[in-house]
């Protein structure tokens, strides 16, 4: 049976991951109060006191979210080589329980860019556009999600060299290893 239910996806990496029960326990409420924040590949979470909000990143070398709260950098649970902490079980508890796979990619493009008062050669940044419905909004993504994003765009599909508006958009899934932990 696959979890579908916040609780029921702590409660999965609590049993395969027990020394998690903790951080879980703690994630699990952010959780499901809607202290998890997403925009596209962005990713916040606010304490449970509303506080504070702490940013998380995606690297994708390591696979791994890294946070800015105290915890995550002076006192993380680790599960092998990579650190957690309640915001970053928050954010695959959330995730998992698809609160928000809601976003879907409209258009991709490798915008040219370079430093305004430079000579350096121009580069390419590759971007995708996301809609949740109400607003667009648009983030850097990696040459691969790009590569993977442009590997599944029809005919139909308007094309412009490195630019892709999607007819229908696409369902941005597990692009980030959702199940990590």
């Amino acid at each position: 049976m696959n979890p579908t239910t916040p609780s029921e996806w702590a409660a999965r990496i609590v049993t395969r991951h027990p020394t998690l029960a903790q951080p879980v326990a703690l994630a699990l409420h952010l959780a499901e109060t809607g202290h998890v924040h997403t925009d596209g590949p962005q990713v916040q979470v606010e304490s449970s006191d509303g506080r504070n909000t702490y940013t998380l990143r995606y690297v994708e070398a390591t696979g791994a979210w890294l946070c800015t709260c105290p915890a995550f950098r002076y006192r993380p649970y680790y599960v092998g080589p990579v650190a957690y902490c309640k915001h970053t079980l928050a954010r695959a508890i959330a995730a998992r329980a698809d609160k928000h796979h809601h976003l879907r990619v409209t258009a991709i493009h490798r915008e040219r860019n370079r430093h305004a008062s430079s000579d350096e050669p121009w580069t390419k940044t590759p971007v995708a556009f996301f809609t949740d419905g109400r607003h667009e909004t648009r983030h850097a993504i990696t040459d691969d999600q790009y590569d993977q994003l442009a590997a599944i765009a029809t005919d139909d599909d308007y094309h412009d060299h490195d630019y892709i508006a999607y007819n229908q958009p696409i369902q941005w899934h597990d692009v980030f290893s959702e199940d990590r932990a």
